[in-house]
Formats: C-alpha cells, sequence, structure tokens
C-alpha cells in the first residue's frame, strides 16, 4: 500500500523579491578586489546560499574610517537583502561594526557585521588571557571602535595591523588588480608569530579583515591557538537560523 507523504507547503510570493533560498546576506565595500576562496566575497567560501550587495560608495577608506555619513547607505542595502529573504546579514569589513546598531534596529534579522562582536564571547572564556586582533588598519582600529563591540573596558586586547605590509598593502588595500596568496599568507603568519613571541600567553586570536579567513587554518596550524574570524561568525549566525534535525543512535 502506498504510504500518503506530507503536505507540500503552499508558497507566496515576496514583495519584489526575483530570487528565493538565499541563507545569508553579505554587505560589501563597494570596490573591486581579488575575491579569493575563503574571503567573505567569494560565494565558494560558504557552505550555504549567500546574496551579495555592494553598498555604494562605501570605498575602504570611508568605511575603515567609520564614516558616519555612510549610514543611510549601509542600512538601505541591508534593507534590501532583508526584502529578498536572507536570514541574517553580515558584510566583509570589520570596521563596519560602526553601522552595527543601526542596522539591526532597520531589519528583523540577526545582524552581525563586524568579526570583532565575537571578542567579548571569546575573551569570557580565555580567563583573562590577551586576545590577538589582526587588522587592516591598526591606527583606525582606536578604543572607541573596538568598544562597540561590547568588549569590557580592560580587556586585554592587543591590535597590530597589517597595512605596512607590502603584500597586503599592494594587493588589497592599494588595489592592484593581482594578489601572491603564498606572499599574503607568510604576511600573516609572521605577524602572529611575532605577537605570541612578546605575548606568549595569548589566547587567541580574532582576524577583523574579511580576507584573512583564507589563511586562518594556516595562522593557527602556525600559532597554535584558537583563530576567530568572519567565516566563524557567519557559522554562528547561520547555525542560529539554520536549526538541524538530530537523529543517530541512543
Amino acid at each position: 500500500m502506498a504510504t500518503k507523504g506530507a503536505a507540500m507547503p503552499v508558497y507566496r510570493k515576496r514583495p519584489g523579491a526575483y530570487y528565493y533560498g538565499h541563507a545569508v546576506g553579505v554587505l560589501l565595500l563597494d570596490f573591486v578586489e581579488c575575491r579569493v576562496p575563503g574571503d567573505m566575497g567569494n560565494a565558494s567560501s560558504f557552505d550555504y546560499p549567500a546574496l551579495f550587495r555592494a553598498v555604494p560608495g562605501a570605498s575602504a577608506e570611508r568605511v575603515t574610517n567609520c564614516d558616519p555619513t555612510l549610514e543611510p547607505a549601509v542600512v538601505a542595502m541591508a534593507r534590501e537583502l532583508a526584502g529578498h529573504g536572507v536570514k541574517t546579514i553580515t558584510s566583509n569589513c570589520g570596521f563596519m561594526i560602526k553601522y552595527q546598531k543601526a542596522v539591526a534596529d532597520a531589519v528583523d534579522i540577526p545582524v552581525g557585521l563586524s568579526s570583532l562582536l565575537q571578542l567579548p564571547f571569546v575573551a569570557a572564556g580565555l580567563g583573562g588571557r590577551p586576545i590577538g586582533v589582526i587588522t587592516a588598519h591598526s591606527e583606525r582600529l582606536r578604543p572607541d571602535i573596538l568598544a562597540l563591540t561590547g568588549i569590557a573596558e580592560d580587556a586585554p586586547i592587543i591590535v597590530v595591523g597589517m597595512q605596512d605590509k607590502p603584500e597586503f598593502r599592494g594587493g588589497v588595500l592599494n588595489g592592484r588588480g593581482s594578489l601572491d596568496s603564498d606572499k599574503l599568507c607568510a604576511e600573516l603568519i609572521e605577524t602572529a608569530e611575532d605577537m605570541v613571541a612578546e605575548t606568549p600567553d595569548m589566547g587567541a586570536f580574532i582576524l577583523e579583515c574579511a580576507i584573512y579567513p583564507a589563511y586562518a587554518r594556516r595562522i593557527q596550524q602556525a600559532v597554535g591557538r584558537p583563530v576567530f574570524d568572519f567565516m566563524s561568525l557567519a557559522g554562528f549566525l547561520h547555525a542560529g537560523t539554520h536549526q538541524r534535525a538530530y537523529s543517530g543512535g541512543y
């Protein structure tokens, strides 16, 4: 005898939506760069469908300087992503923390615009050991910007920037049009190793820039510390918005 299957759902269109099924929306800076596998701007970095929107006028210079006049454009693109049905929104620059509250207030889905939002959570599990933050611009990641993450003012955070590293500066910051991935990886590993040498009790690393996840595994292997980045943040947001059914032995 045939078994009657479960009823199929009734689908209704969303006004203005031309496509469906994206799990995460990613707000991008408004400039062309090499978005390698592992970068937040590369669709193959994700194990789930991602939808991308560049924020008009959001240059690296304006975003890393936390330009407040960009807020309306960031919010508008976030609302567009939400309108297309994404279940959560992130970005491809840690300095987007400046717009976190405005976007979270504007949409009704979870928002995590900066990998730096993981700072309080990671700090809570380290028993007071320092956290190393590797960023694109150390002079721009000021204490007032870090404070937007909710991290305690006296938390031991060590910030080191990549702005003077030749490959990162030329291939990423200056938009040269090419990127030597081995050279950039070596620069990041050298930076992390130097930080551990200077602070041997370093408990973990958080990578601010959205291209750094491509090299997170190599960094972790080199320094033997937990490494958190944009992909760990996106995975957390995805897990909370796409809970799975469990099965197995008992």
